[in-house]
């Protein structure tokens, strides 16, 4: 005669075999929960993680390996990373000494000190140290430390010192020192009649030109 309480029983034990064998996680969701791991406990996946929602943390993240991120984001403070690039305050880059600043047309300054290069998107100009390269002064000027200044227009190329001018043209070569003015071209050398100082001179006609001993040039009263 059939005992039915041992099929039952097998039943348990069959119940109990399937449940030894059962993978629970292996396709398992929470709804309204969580699942915490404390301790010196691990979360360890070995394949392919894959997050849709908002990922909330704080602590230390510490990652090995290649990563990539895609799409907008944002990074409140500073940020350190290995390799010599440094991102700092209001969106400045710094690689080594360079220093990459965002906004008003941008700025990059490279080293510090009287080396330093500074060049200034929004106005063109490059200081190097104390000296100054602007593409938008006398069609171009280097003004340097000492306050001598060397321009461009569209005919010529001078270099000025205080009140001294050398400027130099397709044909024509000038020399300005206060009001005394030199200009060489193809038609000879003209001398600003008020630059000579006039002498009086025994025998020789009004207007004639003499060279003193030292090397100046003089009219006869």
């Amino acid at each position: 005669m059939r005992n039915v309480n041992d099929d039952l029983l097998l039943q348990r034990i069959r119940d109990l075999e399937a449940l030894f064998r059962a993978n629970p996680l292996r396709s398992a969701s929470v709804e309204r929960g969580r699942v915490r791991m404390y301790g010196s406990s691990q979360l360890l996946i070995e394949g392919l993680l894959s997050l849709v929602g908002t990922l909330i943390g704080s602590g230390n993240l510490d990652w090995t390996g290649p990563w990539e991120l895609a799409g907008n984001g944002a990074i409140s403070g500073d940020v350190d990373v290995t390799g010599d690039v440094e991102v700092l305050g209001g969106g400045r880059i710094r690689v080594g000494n360079v220093i990459i600043t965002p906004g008003a047309g941008g700025k990059i300054t490279v080293g510090v000190g009287a080396a330093q290069i500074v060049i200034d998107g929004a106005t063109g100009k490059i200081t190097v140290g104390s000296m100054e390269i602007t593409p938008t002064v006398d069609g171009g000027a280097v003004t340097f430390s000492n306050g001598s200044k060397l321009s461009a227009n569209a005919s010529s190329v001078g270099l000025t010192k205080g009140g001294s001018t050398v400027r130099i043209g397709d044909d024509t070569a000038g020399l300005l020192a206060g009001s005394t003015a030199l200009t060489v071209s193809a038609a000879g050398v003209q001398i600003s009649p008020s630059a000579i100082p006039t002498e009086s001179t025994s025998g020789l006609p009004q207007g004639t030109l003499s060279i003193t001993n030292t090397g100046f040039l003089r009219r006869a009263a």
